[in-house]
């Protein structure tokens, strides 16, 4: 992945579906922190990222090889429009609350996300440009949560 992203200047989406089914007898993947600094460094032009994990344990962030730091060091450093995490729950409030400084997150699909909360929800509201959003069987999501989203008024709720 870092040598793919030193030849991915242009690159504008990435769709990754990561499979820890295999992994359970290591300790992380190969997808580490400093791969997503090397596509933050290289692909400036970066606008979609869809990130599915499969295969999880409960206390699988400890596999996945990365943290929500060098997550939101992507994040931060590229025009991201697009943002869809299927079950990364390793994103929580603390990096809804990053987002919600974020210029260009026009769209944001959140699928079990489970360490996402009301107070995610809170901090959400307040994103620049997010027009669509997407929440799907994110327990920890309850009405009080979907309320703040009302502060929001260009928000269109997906189903």
């Amino acid at each position: 992945m870092i040598a793919l992203s030193r030849g991915c200047s242009n690159l504008k989406s990435i769709s990754l579906w990561l499979n820890l089914q295999r992994y359970h007898n290591e300790a992380t993947t190969s997808f580490t922190d400093i791969t997503l600094y090397a596509l933050a460094l290289n692909c400036r032009k970066l606008q979609i990222l869809d990130l599915k994990f499969v295969g999880c344990s409960p206390d699988w962030p400890s596999e996945i090889g990365f943290t929500q730091k060098g997550f939101l060091v992507l994040i931060q450093s590229c025009p991201i429009r697009v943002l869809v995490l299927h079950r990364a729950n390793f994103f929580d409030d603390d990096g809804m609350k990053a987002l919600s400084s974020s210029p260009n997150l026009e769209t944001l699909e959140l699928i079990r996300c489970e360490a996402v909360t009301d107070a995610g929800m809170r901090f959400i509201a307040h994103a620049p440009c997010l027009s669509n959003l997407t929440l799907r069987v994110c327990h920890e999501v309850t009405d009080v949560g979907v309320a703040e989203l009302g502060h929001a008024d260009k928000l269109v709720f997906g189903h």
